[in-house]
This record gives C-alpha cells, sequence and structure tokens, in this order.
C-alpha cells in the first residue's frame, strides 16, 4: 500500500516539477530572484496568512498560504537548477519551514482564544505538536543515515488540508486531521526506521 502511494507520489512530483517547477524557477532566476529570497518571501506571507487567520478573514488567508506553499516548492527548484544548493540552504529552509507552520497554527490557536473555543484551541496545539513529531522522526531518521523515509502526512499534506479547510470554513476538522493523520505519520515513520537501524 505505501509502495504503491510512494509510486504515486513521485510520478505527481515529477509532473509538478517538469511543467511547474523547473518553467516558473526558471523565470525567477532570470530576474535575479534567489532561493533564500523565496524562503524568506514564503515566511512572511505565512506570517500574514496567521494574521488573517487571527482576525477572522479565513479567504485572504488561505490565498496567502497557497502562495507560501507555492513559495516553498520553488525554493529548493530554483537553488538546484541555479547551482546554488547547499547543505546551509537546506537547514535553513527546514527551520523557516517549521517556524512558518508554527506561526499559522499560531494565527489559529490566537483566533480560538479571541472566540473562547476551548476546543479549537486544543486542536491547534494539538495539530502543531504532532506535526513537530512527524519532522522530528524524519530529521532524526536522515541524522542516523536513515533514508526515505515514508509518510502520509508531510508538511505539503499538511498545507492543503490547512488551505482547504479555509477556504471551506471547517478548520477544527482541517485541525483534526492533521492531528490524527500526523500522529499515524509519526508511528508510519517509526516503523519504517525500526526495519532500517541496527
Amino acid at each position: 500500500m505505501v509502495f504503491f502511494k510512494n509510486i504515486k507520489r513521485d510520478s505527481l512530483r515529477k509532473i509538478s516539477a517538469e511543467f511547474f517547477e523547473v518553467p516558473a524557477a526558471r523565470i525567477l532566476s532570470s530576474v535575479g530572484i534567489s532561493p533564500n529570497m523565496m524562503t524568506f518571501f514564503g515566511l512572511i506571507l505565512s506570517c500574514i496568512a496567521a494574521y488573517f487567520v487571527a482576525v477572522h478573514n479565513f479567504g485572504l488567508a488561505g490565498i496567502a498560504l497557497l502562495f507560501s506553499g507555492i513559495f516553498d516548492l520553488l525554493d529548493g527548484t530554483l537553488a538546484r537548477i541555479t547551482g546554488k544548493a547547499s547543505n546551509f540552504g537546506a537547514l535553513l529552509d527546514s527551520l523557516v519551514d517549521r517556524v512558518s507552520e508554527g506561526i499559522v497554527l499560531f494565527g489559529f490557536l490566537v483566533f480560538a482564544l479571541n472566540r473562547d473555543d476551548t476546543t479549537l484551541a486544543m486542536l491547534a496545539y494539538v495539530a502543531f505538536a504532532t506535526s513537530f513529531f512527524v519532522s522530528y522522526v524524519r530529521s532524526r531518521s536522515e541524522g542516523l543515515g536513515i533514508s526515505g523515509v515514508v509518510g502520509i502526512m508531510t508538511r505539503p499534506e499538511r498545507v492543503g488540508v490547512i488551505v482547504i479547510g479555509l477556504f471551506s470554513g471547517f478548520v477544527s476538522v482541517a485541525l483534526a486531521i492533521i492531528a490524527v493523520l500526523s500522529v499515524l505519520t509519526t508511528i508510519q515513520r517509526l516503523v519504517f526506521s525500526s526495519k532500517t537501524i541496527d
């Protein structure tokens, strides 16, 4: 099941890279946009999205977060085609990804507290914590030399779920989905890594 899911995801990634990411990255490179600039543009848009979430403008929050996700998708491609890929750049990108995700979920927390919505506040916190579990297991596994770590709820999926939740208005459902599937992804990655670790 996981094998076929990974094949499908890899196929989608190849199509996205060939028809969107690479052409867009070439255009950005031609106008002097650097990979790190894209990374920080994405962070700024995440901050804007968090603000709009906090003030209950979910439509604008969804648009800002969607473009933030696109920038996050393009910065790595831009680094590769311009020959500017580096270990530090990868580290910076990973850090900014975590910060961006935390900021957006903080926006949900502020919104929930302003509405005295305890359930939503708890969901925002749990979604924040479990999403970091997913990222930590991957980074720790890679630090131990384990590559190809699997997962059904990675960052692109989490961003996608939040964007859909914002546009539909079902933000509690979106955060609950992220929380549950992030726990399952953490377990999935632990099982995968346990089969590889000596």
